[in-house]
């Protein structure tokens, strides 16, 4: 009898440690499974909120940069007027703002000369304004010191007032091929981009003389000519002096 009992009851207990042992596999998936849902929604909620802080604060910077280009709209209108005279030769167009003019390249004291509002450099659609902007080339958020006038390459570029030509070279810093023409009263304008440079460091030019032509040299991505007003150290938007 106790043998016939040992073989019923061993089968019994096997099918019942069976039954255990799936019933604690069927926990433990479930535990895991459960875990794996509450760690992948924490990292969805992550995201979500990564996301909320980056969306604002993007939306803060643009904010920011709207302010900062209504303030620059918003300046009072220079009227700057000009007139030839003589200044020393500059080499790259973030230091020439730095330079002085040397004493023997200064003008005449009480130097008289016929005042001139300057005149748009070339006939082209204004494609990029003065202030900050996404750069086409580098696509990043940049200042943008001067403007765009998109022209098709070979089209004549005068200068904007009389003055001195300071820098007639090609530039290395994108500018390409390069004019900067100092005039009266510390005002220069930088004519970039330039295919041809029909001027040379020293000359005289008149208002509305043809001092180059439209091009692509330089970083551009298209013929166009970048155009940019000084006023002393600081850029100005040229809109304020001449009206396309």
């Amino acid at each position: 009898m106790k043998s016939s009992r040992r073989r019923i009851n061993t089968p019994m207990k096997r099918k019942w440690l069976i039954i255990i042992i799936i019933t604690m596999i069927a926990n433990i998936q479930a535990s895991v499974v459960k875990q794996k849902q509450a760690d992948t929604a924490k990292v969805k909620n992550q995201y979500a909120s990564d996301l909320e802080k980056k969306e604002a604060i993007i939306k803060k910077i643009h904010a920011l940069m709207d302010e900062i280009n209504t303030k620059i709209d918003s300046k009072e209108k220079l009227v700057v007027p000009v007139e030839p005279q003589q200044a020393t030769d500059v080499v790259d167009h973030d230091e020439y703002a730095k330079k002085e003019t040397t004493p023997e390249a200064k003008p005449e004291e009480g130097k008289k000369g016929k005042e001139e509002a300057l005149i748009a450099p070339t006939k082209g659609k204004l494609t990029s304004k003065y202030g900050y902007r996404e750069n086409p080339v580098t696509k990043k958020y940049s200042f943008h010191k001067g403007i765009d006038l998109a022209a098709p390459k070979g089209t004549k570029v005068v200068a904007s007032a009389g003055g001195i030509v300071v820098t007639s070279q090609y530039m290395n810093n994108g500018y390409g091929n390069c004019i900067i023409i100092e005039h009266a009263n510390n005002v220069k304008t930088l004519y970039a981009h330039l295919e041809s440079r029909l001027v040379k460091p020293g000359d005289t030019v008149e208002q509305g003389q043809q001092i180059g032509t439209v091009g692509a040299t330089g970083r551009a991505t298209g013929p166009h000519l970048h155009y940019e007003v000084y006023k002393g150290k600081q850029s100005i938007n040229p809109e304020e002096l001449v009206h396309y």
